[in-house]
């Protein structure tokens, strides 16, 4: 989406473009090394996320492609962030 720097938010260099009827957010895509758990994630902003897929990817195996890991996430992602907050 090309849009004209003027009328958006803007947080230090970087512009942003809010969420409204021509902007949706249809999903959210966490990288491989992402360590926060999906619930976690729906926490930084429950009202936003409601009803949006979290997706986890990995990187491919054969290519230099990002793809969904259909293992989604991990216990073993809860236990390492429980333990980050020294919960475990």
């Amino acid at each position: 989406m090309l849009l004209p720097l003027r009328g958006l938010e803007k947080e230090g260099d970087l512009y942003f473009k809010p969420f409204g009827d021509d902007l949706k957010l249809r999903e959210i895509i966490v990288g491989p090394m992402c360590e926060e758990t999906d619930m976690g994630l729906r926490q930084l902003a429950p009202a936003s996320t409601e009803g949006i897929p979290i997706i986890k990817s990995r990187m491919a195996f054969n290519t230099f492609r990002v793809v969904r890991n259909r293992k989604g996430f991990q216990a073993r992602d809860v236990r390492r962030r429980a333990e980050s907050l020294g919960i475990v």
